[in-house]
């Protein structure tokens, strides 16, 4: 689920099933340049990556209840 923090300027990616996903995000919904923060911030890795369309975040580990702040 992408949620659109307006007043801080960035989204917030709550990751609704654990283990590896990878999760495309198209341009004209939202265009993150860079994951600020992550929780838990231990147990799990993301990695955002520029796509001519969006972005796609690789996500990978075990940790449950994951968000990642994009901004």
């Amino acid at each position: 689920m992408l949620a659109r923090q307006e007043k801080q300027k960035r989204w917030i990616l709550h990751l609704l099933n654990d283990g590896d996903c990878q999760i495309e995000i198209r341009a004209d919904l939202a265009s993150p340049k860079r994951i600020s923060a992550k929780y838990p911030e231990a147990g799990w890795s993301a990695e955002l990556v520029q796509l001519p369309h969006g972005a796609r975040v690789v996500v990978q580990g075990e940790a449950k209840d994951r968000l990642l702040v994009l901004e």
